[in-house]
């Protein structure tokens, strides 16, 4: 099931570096292996952005 981000994530407490939430920190780590992936594929740093 597909939710909009706003509803699938919730921040209870925490700051941004360190979140206490498990999906937001799912995210985080979901996010660092797509670069590291990519690094991985290219040689090169990939640019990520995220609008609201």
């Amino acid at each position: 099931m597909n939710k909009p981000i706003r509803e699938a994530l919730s921040i209870s407490g925490g700051t941004i570096t360190n979140p206490i939430d498990p999906p937001v920190i799912s995210l985080i780590e979901a996010i660092f292996q797509i670069m590291a992936s990519f690094f991985a594929t290219h040689g090169t740093k990939m640019f990520l952005g995220m609008d609201p």
